[in-house]
């Protein structure tokens, strides 16, 4: 670390300080709004949707869901996770480096949508149906790449500093869904788990393009001026270990809903499926905070800084919060889907909220690592990254296929929490910030004793790995 970074991070408050807290916290609050928003909303699409269809439709609905966001994180590459990373270090060439992904995830999102709607109904069974659907195949492959563009604008505006605008955007999605879901003439020309379908992917043209147009135009060449000066041009080890393990997290999530229609068949996962979307939101919300700590992270070259430990603490309290509540609440929030969703899944519910905060603790620490690895302070961040991915998801996985041989439903909910515990404790270990560094660019405490301060800073740079 040279002395420019020191000064960095061991400067007493100024307006600049002042500006990245106001910054850092104002983001976190819309971050937890949206969680907020989009949970409610998920509920009343979910409640609309259970009244409105039969458990069938709903639990076909929710596998066709879960193919739309398999096949989507696909074709992302792990951009959502990496954007982060990777906008801080293209500086001034941020706009165009942002284009270059946009345009592999939306090449990569056509083809694996075309692929999937072909190749699904002819290994399974269970999506036998959609292949009598006129023109479901290239209508599938044209929803991927939309979808795929609104799931990376989040990262993007978190990066750039303009998470504010993530709870209006998710709200007016949340909105037109619902909205959509009642349209009559809808139900008359499909089956109603394409309806559903239908009502994830019809707003999403009047939310990416207006979105897109001020990310390009206004919001990322005016964030340029926050990022790093010097910074690497190019992507470093760790992008690759990222996307590895990204693979295995995918493995190990999204697919759960279609192993539970598959295994168990599509009544029985429609218990499944209500608790997996809110649980899922709650995941969301610690992806998005995420995010933001490695984009700030990556402007302080990989370090923690007082203002974002505080920040890690802050986001695990409100984590650990909205666990307890919504473990308290499920089965008061289940029965708004009636009395079959209440007695199958309420245990489901209350076992895989236990793992939101063991997940946080994870996702954070894989937010760190890619910081660090942004900055090349750690050769370890790369396999650190696939270690935890890689050991959750097979976990869940075994776990869960083993167990539901003798729970039913229930045996995906323990697999993925004790995955997640497993998960927590590694990224306990594997990624955590000097305490000697911690204490010397702490809150102001040893200000007045700039001996001791600089004691401690050389002390902590002779604890770090040497790297070249």
């Amino acid at each position: 670390m040279d002395d420019a970074q020191l000064v960095m991070l061991r400067a007493p408050a100024t307006s600049a300080h002042s500006d990245v807290h106001r910054t850092l916290f104002r983001d976190a609050i819309a971050l937890i709004s949206n969680s907020g928003l989009t949970s409610i909303l998920g509920v009343v699409y979910w409640l609309a949707a259970a009244h409105i269809m039969s458990r069938t439709d709903l639990g076909r609905g929710s596998a066709l869901l879960s193919a739309l966001w398999t096949v989507s994180a696909l074709a992302q590459l792990n951009y959502a996770r990496a954007i982060p990373g990777l906008l801080p270090m293209a500086r001034g060439k941020a706009t165009r480096r942002l284009g270059k992904i946009y345009t592999q995830v939306v090449v990569l999102s056509v083809a694996a949508g075309l692929a999937f709607a072909i190749i699904a109904p002819m290994v399974s069974g269970k999506f036998g149906y959609i292949s009598g659907i006129p023109s479901f195949a290239p209508l599938f492959a044209l929803s991927i790449p939309i979808y795929s563009i609104f799931t990376l604008e989040d990262s993007v505006l978190a990066t750039v500093r303009r998470a504010v605008i993530i709870p209006f955007e998710n709200a007016i999605y949340g909105v037109l869904k619902i909205v959509v879901l009642f349209i009559p003439v809808l139900f008359r020309i499909m089956p109603g788990s394409v309806v559903m379908l239908a009502s994830w992917i019809l707003p999403l043209p009047f939310i990416v393009l207006p979105l897109n147009v001020y990310l390009f135009k206004r919001g990322v060449p005016q964030a340029t001026s926050t990022f790093p000066a010097g910074a690497v041009p190019e992507e470093g080890k760790w992008v690759r270990y990222d996307f590895l393990g990204y693979l295995f997290w995918l493995l190990g999530t999204l697919p759960l809903p279609v192993v539970a229609v598959t295994v168990l068949g599509p009544a029985r996962a429609a218990a499944f499926a209500v608790p997996f979307t809110i649980i899922t939101a709650i995941d969301v919300l610690s992806l998005n905070l995420g995010n933001q700590l490695t984009a700030e992270m990556s402007r302080t070259w990989g370090e923690f800084s007082v203002l974002t430990i505080r920040f890690v603490r802050r986001a695990w309290g409100v984590i650990a919060a909205l666990s307890i509540g919504l473990i308290v609440m499920a089965p008061y929030v289940l029965s708004l889907f009636g009395t079959q969703y209440r007695t199958d899944g309420t245990m489901v519910f209350q076992i895989m909220m236990v793992a939101a905060f063991p997940r946080a603790i994870m996702f954070f620490g894989i937010a760190a690592a890619r910081a660090r690895g942004v900055a090349a302070k750690s050769p370890a961040s790369g396999p650190v990254i696939l270690l935890l991915q890689a050991t959750t998801c097979s976990l869940t996985l075994a776990i869960s296929l083993f167990a539901m041989h003798f729970v039913g439903i229930l045996g995906i909910a323990l697999g993925w929490t004790i995955a997640s515990v497993i998960g927590a404790a590694i990224a306990i270990i594997a990624v955590r910030p000097l305490p000697l560094r911690m204490v010397a660019i702490g809150n102001g405490r040893h200000r007045g004793n700039s001996q001791l301060r600089s004691t401690l800073l050389r002390v902590g740079r002779r604890a770090e790995p040497r790297h070249r």
